[in-house]
């Protein structure tokens, strides 16, 4: 079938198709000018390509290729988007080397998302949030002006009114 795609490259052929699911890179080498950097970036069978050409890399394409970590490591400061990166089953040491980064939302669709949230710092989260809401809110709940509220034994969102 190269042969065939080989020979007709000059006739309407589906460049963004063949950028992106192509096997043989030969006919992607001798038509750059007709390549999709971003489909090019997705695929798997392009890395040796990618990485004589790394200015045909879309960035933030390339991380959702699992077969592009090594490149994606070697340029960490290339990532501006971590959303696909996140999805990207096999950056899972990239992830976690990265949690400030990581999308969850991203994240809850990578088959290898337990490897991520098993290694997270349980006790930094912890200290992370009574730094930035908790200590105002057991400051406001502690209040005196709320001592009466203890005596309930349930609570309604009634009486919690926050007002600044």
């Amino acid at each position: 079938a190269y042969h065939l795609l080989e020979n007709n490259s000059d006739k309407k052929l589906n460049w963004n198709f063949l950028s992106k699911y192509g096997s043989n890179i030969n006919l992607l080498e001798n038509n750059q000018d007709k390549i999709n950097r971003v489909e090019l970036s997705q695929n798997p069978n392009a890395i040796h390509f990618l990485e004589a050409n790394q200015d045909k890399i879309n960035w933030i394409w390339l991380s959702s290729n699992p077969k592009a970590i090594h490149l994606l490591e070697a340029n960490l400061d290339k990532l501006t988007n971590w959303n696909l990166i996140s999805e990207n089953e096999n950056a899972i040491d990239i992830l976690n080397n990265n949690l400030n980064n990581v999308n969850i939302n991203y994240l809850i669709y990578n088959r290898n998302v337990l490897s991520v949230i098993l290694r997270w710092d349980y006790d930094a989260i912890k200290a992370h949030f009574y730094n930035t809401y908790g200590k105002e809110l057991i400051e406001w709940i502690y209040h005196p002006k709320n001592n009466e509220k203890w005596g309930k034994q349930t609570w309604d969102i009634d009486d919690i009114n926050i007002k600044k």
